[in-house]
């Protein structure tokens, strides 16, 4: 808006005065027009609409106050400078200010006072238009912006979307990838197991069907490997149910420090005189709901596993505490759940693992061994067995570091019973 096109509409009764008011506007350039009457002033209002009026509160149609209220009611963006000579009290100017006027000047008018109320007034009527056209501006910007995010998180629910599929695809293949992985591990060592009894009984056949009577010694032993070889594929499917949860346990209430420390021997044995085996119980403490057997199975599958990964020397540490679970445990204690338990740690010097072996350490027929060295079904075992226990099983290594698999044991609160002999 400039000042060349500027429209004030002057309103007063007294012609000198509107003449002296209009003659100053029209000095600066401004488009003015003027009437006497208030009605008329209302009616040049809604035809025209003009930036500013100029007007006087005494008219002899309809108070001047009155004028303003109607004009601001139809159109607020009017500036209205409200002027009186008779009217000059505080208390009139209150009156035309809740009239709706946006100022108010006493007459007579210095020239000066009357150029600067109007371009004050016009200053704040070209600031309410740009405010007006920038908020126009904003919410066309607010309507793309919102558009753009619309089609952005479409686009993103789209990717999601595919790549929930791209995930399903990889797990179903996984899936797939593990069950061959199983089939093939339980294939190959069945079929090692059902070649040695083939081969033995095969030879009993030849042995007993030639025309020399074979010695009892021989058949016996040719027996005897049969017979190992059917008593390890039972041993395989035991591991195979245990890993599957689905192997049938004894539970009693146990004393693991008593078990253990009878067991001892064995498991020294077990790993050999170049390794040094040590143990610690807390003093009391708990029982725990567990069959014996195949804890000492696990435990001989957690020495067997840190002798091979020792390289045959270093050291062995089983450790025995009890340990209560909070119901918000802290992040070490990651997936236990809130109880009681016996915890049992075998921590071995040897070479560790890297985290993405120890991730499928607990994985049927995986193994960094070579061939022939491991069957890969040993942790398997023991996660199969603590799970189905209602415990938990956790595997802390890093290579260089050496390896604490951690066992958690429910307690129990049953009175003592007899314990198996170890194995």
């Amino acid at each position: 808006m400039t000042e060349e096109a500027t429209r004030i509409l002057v309103v007063d009764d007294d012609e000198a005065g509107r003449y002296v008011k209009t003659r100053i506007l029209k000095s600066k350039g401004y488009v003015v027009s003027e009437t006497a009457l208030g009605l008329v002033a209302i009616e040049q209002a809604e035809a025209a609409q003009p930036d500013l009026i100029l007007l006087d509160v005494m008219l002899p149609d309809i108070s001047g106050i009155e004028v303003c209220r109607r004009i601001k009611s139809e159109f607020p963006g009017v500036m209205v400078l409200q002027t009186s000579a008779a009217f000059t009290r505080p208390q009139d100017r209150t009156s035309a200010l809740d009239g709706g006027a946006d100022s108010f000047l006493v007459e007579p008018i210095d020239p000066d006072e009357l150029l600067a109320a109007v371009n004050a007034l016009l200053r704040v009527r070209r600031a309410e238009r740009e405010l007006r056209r920038l908020n126009e501006t904003l919410e066309a910007q607010v309507a793309e912006r919102t558009s753009e995010l619309a089609e952005a998180n479409a686009h993103l629910e789209q990717e999601v979307a595919e790549r929930r599929k791209a995930e399903q695809a990889l797990w179903h293949s996984q899936k797939l990838e593990a069950v061959g992985q199983l089939t093939g591990g339980v294939a190959h060592d069945f079929n090692n197991l059902l070649t040695v009894i083939s081969g033995n009984l095969e030879l009993v056949r030849e042995a007993l069907s030639g025309n020399r009577a074979p010695s009892t010694e021989r058949l016996l032993r040719l027996i005897k490997s049969a017979q190992g070889a059917a008593d390890r594929g039972a041993l395989v499917t035991q591991q195979l149910l245990a890993f599957a949860r689905r192997s049938m346990l004894r539970a009693e209430s146990v004393d693991l420090s008593a078990l253990i420390a009878a067991f001892a021997g064995f498991l020294q044995r077990a790993l050999g005189e170049a390794i040094k085996l040590e143990m610690s119980f807390d003093p009391d403490l708990w029982r725990c709901g567990i069959d014996p057997i195949q804890f000492e199975a696990a435990i001989l599958n957690l020495a067997v596993n840190a002798r091979d990964a020792m390289g045959g020397s270093g050291h062995v540490t089983v450790e025995v505490v009890n340990m209560t679970v909070p119901a918000d445990p802290p992040h070490t204690t990651r997936d236990l759940t809130e109880g009681s338990y016996v915890c049992v740690r075998v921590t071995d010097s040897g070479e560790g693992m890297t985290p993405e072996v120890a991730a499928r350490a607990f994985e049927p027929f995986f193994t960094t061994k070579e061939i022939g060295k491991g069957s890969g079904l040993g942790l398997s075992q023991v996660y199969g067995f603590v799970k189905q226990s209602g415990g938990h099983v956790i595997i802390d290594s890093a290579p260089g570091a050496g390896t604490t698999v951690s066992l958690y044991l429910p307690r129990s609160e049953l009175p003592p019973e007899t314990l198996s002999k170890p194995a």
